[in-house]
């Protein structure tokens, strides 16, 4: 059957049914790692201290926000940004290319062209990177069952 044809069965809009799929999705938590490594660890620390938590809290590290974004500012015009819901970190490893545009190819890229800058060493850098690659389940959503 299409999409139309269940519709008309249940007799509901198709407004009301995306939305039921959408909070039914919601409930969905990927995996998690069974035991943090030490620099994830670290990383989070890291992740606090730069207030990332500001707008990506939460079960899903979202605050399902518009917030200017933080990457690729318009040159010469301050607080020119463009606004963006702002994106989950659940199974970030899976979600390449990053930024609005997809112009980062990893999550490297976008920790070293976030605006404002981060100003991380590469202690603290290797350490965020390994807390943001642990918010990943071990496989895609298309292959959790």
């Amino acid at each position: 059957d299409d999409f139309d044809g269940a519709a008309k069965r249940v007799k509901m809009s198709k407004a009301k049914i995306i939305d039921a799929l959408a909070a039914y999705i919601r409930t969905i938590e990927p995996g998690r790692a069974k035991k943090p490594w030490p620099e994830s660890i670290a990383g989070r620390k890291v992740f606090d201290r730069l207030n990332c938590v500001k707008c990506h809290r939460g079960q899903y590290l979202t605050d399902d926000k518009k917030h200017p974004t933080h990457f690729e500012p318009k040159r010469g015009v301050p607080n020119a940004h463009a606004w963006f819901k702002t994106p989950t970190l659940r199974n970030l490893t899976y979600t390449a290319p990053y930024t609005h545009k997809g112009r980062a190819k990893t999550l490297a890229e976008v920790i070293d062209n976030f605006y404002p800058p981060l100003k991380l060493g590469a202690t603290d850098r290797a350490n965020l990177l390994a807390y943001l690659s642990e918010l990943s389940s071990d496989k895609p959503y298309a292959e959790v069952n």
